[in-house]
């Protein structure tokens, strides 16, 4: 009976420390859309996109996005959805594929993912 209880009782703290685990790890993360007007352009596109030094995706003309994927204001998008730990993160993003006149091909910056909502970037690839 001691064994049984025993067992029980690690058992039942193993279950609280592994689920408390997975509680913080989503709690210190949120979501990025990272998302573009690539389509516009009259070429194929890949744009490969870097967070933090570190090649993450591609957004291509069947990456699209819908509100089921992020608590985002921008609906069906062209675009990648991130779930990224919280604090400050700098991009890059290359087009690969497409090197149209009159356009950028490779956006720079930073953003903040915070623990609510979702934080967008707009790759927006009409030259001002």
């Amino acid at each position: 009976m001691k064994k049984q209880i025993l067992f029980l009782i690690l058992f039942t703290g193993f279950i609280f420390y592994f689920s408390s685990c997975s509680k913080k790890d989503s709690i210190d993360k949120g979501d990025v859309l990272l998302y573009t007007n690539a389509q516009m352009m009259n070429c194929l596109y890949d744009i490969e996109i870097s967070v933090d030094n570190r090649v993450v995706g591609h957004i291509d003309a069947s990456s699209i996005v819908s509100n089921d994927d992020c608590e985002c204001d921008e609906p069906m998008k062209n675009g990648l959805v991130l779930s990224l730990e919280k604090g400050i993160h700098l991009y890059e993003a290359v087009n690969l594929n497409c090197n149209a006149t009159n356009t950028t091909n490779k956006w720079t910056g930073q953003f903040e993912v915070k623990e609510t909502g979702c934080c967008s970037v707009f790759l927006d690839v009409v030259k001002e």
